[in-house]
C-alpha cells in the first residue's frame, strides 16, 4: 500500500509541474547602448523551459519608426527557486555567467527576476504556484580589449496564460514556444 501511495504522489507531483512558462511585459533600458539597440522601453517576452533550465528572451520594439524584434541567445542554466519571505512565498528566476576571462577580455552577465507565488493555470486542468508578476534586472559587462560596454535593463513582466497553456497543453518545448511567438510578432510586422 505504501508503494502505491508513493507512486501516486510522484505521479501527481509530475502532473502539477509545467514544462514551459511564458511572461510578457516591458523592459526599461538604462544605458545609451541598450536604448540605441532596443529603444528606451521595448516590449519583452520571457519563455522558460523548466525541463532543461533554459530561458528564451525576445525583445520587440519600434526604433526610429521601424518595428523590429531580437532574440537573445538561450540563457542556460536559468534556475527557478521558491522560498519563503515573511508571509508569502517568493519565486525567482536567476542566471549568472562569468566567462573567466582576463582582466581586459571578459564577459559577465546576471539576470534576476522575482515575484510572489500564486496559483496559476499552466495547462488545462492543472494549477501550480508560480509568480503572476515578475520584476527584476539584467546586468552585463563585456570587454573584448578593443570594445567595452555595459548593459542595464529592468523588467516588469506578467504571466502570459495564453502562451503558457498553449505550450503545455501540447507539450511544446521552450524553444518551439519561442519560435511560435517570433512568428506571431513577424506577422504583426516586428
Amino acid at each position: 500500500m505504501r508503494v502505491y501511495l508513493l507512486i501516486l504522489a510522484l505521479a501527481l507531483t509530475n502532473v502539477a509541474r509545467a514544462n514551459v512558462l511564458v511572461y510578457k511585459g516591458v523592459a526599461t533600458c538604462l544605458l545609451p547602448n541598450d536604448v540605441a539597440h532596443y529603444s528606451k522601453k521595448p516590449h519583452f517576452y520571457f519563455v522558460v523551459d523548466l525541463g532543461n533550465n533554459t530561458a528564451y528572451s525576445i525583445f520587440f520594439f519600434t526604433l526610429n519608426g521601424t518595428k523590429d524584434q531580437e532574440n537573445l541567445f538561450p540563457i542556460n542554466p536559468t534556475r527557478y527557486n521558491s522560498g519563503p519571505l515573511a508571509n508569502k512565498t517568493l519565486g525567482t528566476f536567476t542566471f549568472a555567467f562569468d566567462d573567466g576571462g582576463a582582466p581586459n577580455n571578459f564577459g559577465n552577465a546576471m539576470l534576476y527576476l522575482r515575484g510572489k507565488e500564486v496559483p496559476l493555470q499552466i495547462r488545462t486542468g492543472v494549477i501550480a504556484n508560480y509568480p503572476k508578476t515578475l520584476t527584476g534586472t539584467y546586468r552585463a559587462a563585456t570587454n573584448t580589449g578593443s570594445l567595452a560596454f555595459n548593459d542595464e535593463i529592468n523588467f516588469v513582466l506578467t504571466f502570459d496564460a495564453l502562451h503558457t497553456q498553449a505550450a503545455n497543453n501540447v507539450f511544446k518545448s521552450g524553444a518551439t514556444t519561442s519560435n511560435d511567438i517570433n512568428a506571431e510578432l513577424t506577422a504583426k510586422g516586428y
